[in-house]
């Protein structure tokens, strides 16, 4: 079954200015953009097919998406109003690393109702470390400039902040810097084994009890109403919610789709666009300048992924105690750390589930017993 589309991840372009040393992303040095006639083109397709939910989230993503240039947004959210019928409920929202925001973005992001992210990892001799440009200068101090350039136009914004070996033991300096720049929430990703990024400083025994020893440190230091956390928040959600399965979209045909700079579709995880694997090739289900829909869902890779998918799905419903909470892990990180993506335990599982999970049982549990 194909689902409806919850989730759109559009690159604008493949170009970024910064080389994370982290990044999985193989092709972040090339110029290449997407044309407001591509992007049209997407939109055009799924409303006709009735597959965009009606309140999809349009996410910019992958890449710089400000070197796409005012001109493109400005073009594409112009030409969509026109084709987006009433009752749908359209969510844009943009990852940036910030470091080329200025007043003109922010006025264009508030008039336009855009959610942004901004990327940084926590204080500057900890972000800098992993953050720099290809020349090799800092990029702390521009971020920490658009974090004050977002809150002067009253544009909220959340933070993702990438964990690595260093920040593991630096959980009151990261607590304490984002409690200063005033995020909507921060988002903990970890340093993963994925893409162009082959090797990660958390891949070793042990790191489990290191993540549930951050996460506990920084939801004691949360309890004074500062900084609120993607994963804590979520987690507890899904813990007290009455479902008896959580839904991942990750592991569900057609809920996230994802469309490059060059309208090559994939979908499922956003890391496999632009990769190659001996198995998948370019994890393409084809070209939305060229094929339809019906055709994307019926290629060759789009159904080998949702077989292998669902196989790994299966496997982790047998084997996992935290299966209910998580639904089958994340497909590229079980391709990427583990070689197949019929596997189940994965770095990103033991962070973004089972820590996650422990530590806010353990806070719930203590609020009942207070409460008793």
């Amino acid at each position: 079954m194909i689902n409806s589309v919850k989730q759109l991840v559009l690159q604008p372009t493949s170009f970024c200015n910064l080389d994370c040393s982290y990044c999985y992303l193989p092709d972040r040095q090339k110029k290449q953009f997407m044309t407001v006639e591509t992007a049209m083109l997407i939109f055009s397709k799924l409303l006709h097919s009735e597959l965009a939910d009606r309140e999809m989230e349009i996410r910019w993503h992958a890449g710089e998406p400000l070197f796409a240039g005012l001109d493109f947004y400005r073009s594409v959210m112009r030409n969509l109003k026109e084709i987006t019928p009433s009752d749908y409920l359209f969510r844009h929202t943009i990852q940036t690393n910030g470091t080329v925001l200025n007043d003109e973005w922010c006025e264009f992001f508030k008039n336009e109702g855009f959610e942004v992210g901004l990327s940084i990892d926590g204080p500057a001799n900890l972000h800098n470390l992993r953050r720099r440009t290809r020349s090799d200068v800092e990029t702390h101090s521009a971020v920490v400039r658009a974090a004050q350039l977002l809150r002067k136009h009253n544009l909220p914004f959340s933070v993702i902040a990438v964990l690595t070996d260093e920040s593991l033991n630096r959980v009151e300096d990261i607590y304490e810097f984002f409690s200063e720049i005033h995020p909507t929430h921060v988002g903990f990703n970890i340093e993963e084994i994925e893409g162009a990024n082959q090797f990660s400083s958390l891949d070793y025994s042990g790191v489990k009890l290191r993540f549930r020893d951050f996460l506990k440190k920084f939801s004691e230091l949360a309890l004074d109403g500062q900084v609120s956390c993607r994963e804590f928040e979520g987690m507890r959600n899904t813990i007290l919610s009455k479902e008896t399965k959580v839904q991942n979209w990750m592991n569900m045909p057609g809920r996230i789709l994802c469309v490059a700079w060059n309208g090559e579709v994939t979908g499922f995880s956003p890391e496999f666009q632009g990769q190659n694997h001996p198995m998948y090739g370019d994890f393409s289900f084809g070209n939305i300048q060229n094929d339809s829909l019906n055709s994307l869902f019926e290629s060759k890779n789009f159904q080998k992924l949702c077989k292998d998918i669902e196989n790994g799905v299966r496997a982790c419903e047998d084997a996992c105690q935290y299966f209910s909470i998580c639904g089958g892990g994340a497909p590229s990180n079980k391709l990427f750390e583990n070689g197949s993506i019929e596997t189940t335990e994965t770095t990103y599982c033991m962070f973004r589930y089972q820590a996650v999970a422990d530590i806010v049982l353990e806070n719930i549990e203590k609020s009942l017993k207070a409460v008793v």
